[in-house]
C-alpha cells in the first residue's frame, strides 16, 4: 500500500534539485540547506526541503527571486509545467493545490504523464500563482545583486588532473559580475573548502607540458582572460594560464614562482588598473630571481581603466598589437592609474566609523561656512532646513549612509577597496554619528540653538 510519501524516486524533484546543486558546486550546510548558486554565500542560506506529495521548497534567505535561482541551476519556466503523480496517474489533470507559499519560494512537482523519454525529469510549479519576489536584505557586499544572466564555472586541478577547487563567475543583468571559489569532497567524502585547498596555477597538467616542450607562457589574470586566449594558443604556440583570485597584495605564492622556474619565456599580461600594473611588477621580479630568462609585462592596446586580454581581443586587436611595459614605463602606469583611483569616492576605512561619521558629517551636512547641519539632542537628530532645525528619522539617515558608501572605496594597505556597506558596517557609522553630533540635554536648551545652526 503507497502512503502520501511515496515517490517515484527515477522523477524525483527533490533529487534532481540536490543533484543539480552538487554539480553546481553549492556546498551544503546544517540541515537542509545550502550554498545558494546566485549570490556570494558562506553560511549556506539557500533551503531545500521536501514538501507533500514529493515537491520541492526552495528558499533562499538572502532574498534570491526563485526564477534566478532555477536559472543558475541550469532550469527554465519552461521545464516547470504540467501535472504531479506518485507512482501512477493521477486521477485530475488539475494543479495540484499547494500551501501557500510566500518569500520567494517555489514549489516543485514532476510531470511524469507528459514525460517523453524513459527517465526524462519535467519540472512545474504547483502552487496556482507565480512566485512573488520579496524585498531582499542588504547582502554582506552592501547591494543587492541584479539577476544572473549567465553562470561560468572553472576547475582547477593537480598534476594527475584531480580537482582541488572550483572559481565560479556569475554575470549579472546590470553588466556587473559576482566571483566566488567552490569546494569539493575528497576520497572520503568529506568536504574540503576552498580556503583549505592547495593553490595551483590554471591547467597544471597541460602547463607542466607546456613548459617542458619550451612554449612560451602567457599569465593572464582570470579564468575570463585565459578562455579568450585558448583560441589562439595552437596558432600562437604558446599556453595561458592564471590563478585564483586575482592581483592582489600576498596572492602570488612561491609555489607558483616554483612553477614557473622552468619556462623559458613568460609575458605577465596585466590589467589596466593600479593593483593589476604593481602585481605584474611583483611576478616579473619574483619570476626573475626564479632564473626565467625573459619575464615580459605587456598590457591590451586598448586604453581604458581595467581593460585586459578580454578587451584586447574584442577589439580586433591581434596578439602583436599588446603595449610591452619596460621597467621605467610600468612604473609610470602605476603611478598614472594610482592617481586616477583617489577621487571623491575615496572614504575613511570601515574600521574607523567614527572617521567615517565625520566625512559623511563634512560631505551632506557641513554648509559652505563650515557650519554642521545636524545634530543630536535628547535622543533624535536634526538637521537645519533653511530657517529651523527639524527631526529626520534614523531610518533617513541609515539610507543616506547607503546611499554616500554605494560606491564608495578607502585605502587598503597596497591597494584602493571596495567599502562594501552592510547592515552591520552602517549601524557601527549611525552610532558613532550619533556621538559625533551629540549636544548635552542638560547642557544645551531648544532656545539655545533651535533659532539657528550657529546656536
Amino acid at each position: 500500500m503507497s502512503t502520501a510519501h511515496d515517490i517515484d524516486t527515477t522523477h524525483d524533484p527533490y533529487s534532481l534539485v540536490i543533484e543539480r546543486l552538487r554539480d553546481f558546486g553549492s556546498k551544503p550546510g546544517s540541515g537542509q540547506d545550502h550554498e545558494c548558486p546566485t549570490h556570494p554565500d558562506e553560511n549556506a542560506s539557500l533551503g531545500v526541503t521536501r514538501g507533500r506529495g514529493g515537491r520541492v521548497l526552495i528558499h533562499c534567505q538572502a532574498g534570491c527571486p526563485p526564477e534566478t535561482v532555477l536559472k543558475a541551476l541550469g532550469l527554465t519556466w519552461a521545464d516547470i509545467s504540467g501535472n504531479y503523480r506518485r507512482g501512477r496517474r493521477s486521477k485530475s489533470s488539475a494543479p495540484a493545490k499547494g500551501v501557500p507559499v510566500g518569500g520567494g519560494i517555489v514549489d516543485l512537482g514532476v510531470d511524469i504523464d507528459n514525460a517523453t523519454e524513459p527517465g526524462e525529469r519535467r519540472l512545474r510549479v504547483v502552487k496556482g500563482n507565480p512566485p512573488v519576489r520579496t524585498r531582499p536584505t542588504p547582502e554582506r557586499d552592501g547591494e543587492i545583486k541584479a539577476p544572473v544572466v549567465k553562470t561560468t564555472n572553472w576547475a582547477y586541478v593537480d598534476e594527475n588532473n584531480v580537482r582541488l577547487f572550483g572559481v565560479k563567475r556569475l554575470d549579472h543583468e546590470d553588466g556587473s559580475k559576482t566571483i566566488t571559489q567552490t569546494g569539493v569532497r575528497d576520497a572520503s567524502g568529506k568536504y574540503v573548502k576552498p580556503k583549505e585547498a592547495r593553490s595551483v596555477l590554471y591547467r597544471l597538467p597541460e602547463l607542466l607540458a607546456a613548459i617542458d616542450a619550451g612554449l612560451p607562457i602567457v599569465l593572464v589574470e582570470g579564468e575570463k582572460c585565459v578562455d579568450a586566449l585558448r583560441p589562439l594558443e595552437a596558432e600562437g604556440g604558446f599556453l595561458a594560464t592564471t590563478m585564483r583570485q586575482g592581483a592582489g597584495k600576498d596572492k602570488w605564492l612561491d609555489s607558483y614562482t616554483e612553477t614557473l622556474s622552468g619556462a623559458a619565456r613568460v609575458t605577465v599580461w596585466a590589467d589596466r588598473d593600479a593593483p593589476g600594473l604593481r602585481h605584474a611588477a611583483h611576478v616579473r621580479g619574483e619570476l626573475r630571481d626564479a632564473g626565467v630568462p625573459t619575464v615580459r609585462v605587456v598590457v591590451s592596446a586598448t586604453t581604458n581603466r581595467k581593460d585586459d586580454a578580454v578587451d584586447h581581443l574584442a577589439a580586433g586587436y591581434s596578439l602583436e598589437d599588446v603595449v610591452e611595459l619596460d621597467d621605467a614605463a610600468l612604473e609610470a602606469l602605476i603611478v598614472e592609474y594610482g592617481a586616477e583611483s583617489k577621487p571623491d569616492k575615496i572614504w575613511p576605512s570601515p574600521n574607523a566609523p567614527f572617521e567615517v561619521a565625520h566625512e559623511f558629517i563634512d560631505r551632506r551636512y557641513r554648509s559652505d561656512t563650515g557650519v554642521q547641519l545636524l545634530v543630536r539632542w535628547r535622543g533624535d537628530f536634526y538637521e537645519w532646513v533653511r530657517t529651523n532645525w527639524k527631526p529626520i528619522p534614523s531610518d533617513s539617515l541609515r539610507a543616506q549612509i547607503y546611499d554616500s558608501l554605494r560606491h564608495a572605496k578607502f585605502y587598503g594597505a597596497e591597494d584602493v577597496l571596495p567599502w562594501n556597506p552592510t547592515s552591520s558596517k552602517v549601524t557601527q557609522v549611525l552610532d558613532a554619528l550619533a556621538g559625533a553630533c551629540y549636544l548635552a540635554a542638560d547642557d544645551v536648551q531648544p532656545p539655545f540653538w533651535i533659532d539657528g545652526p550657529n546656536g
